[in-house]
């Protein structure tokens, strides 16, 4: 099996400048990072029948002040295999310390919906990256994921929460109830078909669900 590998490129950009030392640090159930100079996307992960992972890493600026540019990123990674085993990370920080990067995210979801079928993996901060990435790669390397190919959304499904990931159960039901990852959103975009027949069968992990996807916020 290759070497999962990062790109260099990510050394310069200043949002996300740590993570290339942290990955080469850390260690990863395909094996020790390479650092590469990668053209379409920030990291590969190698798993089952030579299959491999690609995602990109956005953060609140690359939507503010590059959004021609991180357009242009995602429909390479889209083009690459169409969408297949593709995804984003997206950075929840703070811009200027002051205002949310929420705005940006939803801003994000909006501009894939209808074009491009990737899922986006919210982390809290660059740190967190290493941990959410072996998380990831534990998944993509069991046997399950070895016997069926699903999508991208569905893949990274667990990611849609405002908080820790969703559990197992959680993730089945919501793709049990759903018949694919738009009538997923317009679903939870319905408070009314959302509170009566998936809610009550998520628990706790409603709240997380919920918030991700239907929190106002004010997008420019």
């Amino acid at each position: 099996m290759e070497r999962p590998l990062v790109c260099k490129s990510l050394r310069k950009r200043s949002d996300w400048a740590g993570l290339v030392p942290s990955l080469l640090q850390s260690s990863s159930p395909c094996g020790n990072w390479k650092e590469l100079q990668l053209d379409t996307h920030d990291v590969a992960i190698p798993f089952h029948s030579q299959r491999v992972f690609r995602a990109i890493f956005l953060s609140p600026q690359d939507i503010a002040s590059a959004a021609d540019l991180s357009l242009s990123r995602i429909e390479r990674l889209y083009n690459l295999d169409g969408g297949q085993d593709s995804g984003i990370f997206f950075l929840l920080k703070q811009v200027d310390n002051q205002q949310s990067a929420v705005p940006a995210l939803m801003t994000l979801q909006l501009q894939l919906l209808g074009k491009w079928e990737l899922p986006v993996i919210p982390v809290e901060s660059v740190a967190a990256v290493p941990a959410i990435i072996t998380t990831l790669q534990r998944q993509l390397l069991s046997p399950e994921a070895s016997c069926k190919a699903s999508s991208p959304a569905i893949s990274l499904l667990p990611f849609c929460s405002d908080r820790e990931p969703l559990a197992e159960h959680t993730v089945n039901i919501l793709t049990d109830t759903t018949s694919d990852f738009r009538d997923l959103v317009d679903k939870v975009s319905s408070n009314t078909v959302f509170e009566s027949e998936i809610a009550p069968l998520l628990d706790e992990d409603a709240d997380k669900f919920r918030r991700f996807w239907t929190d106002d916020y004010v997008v420019d």
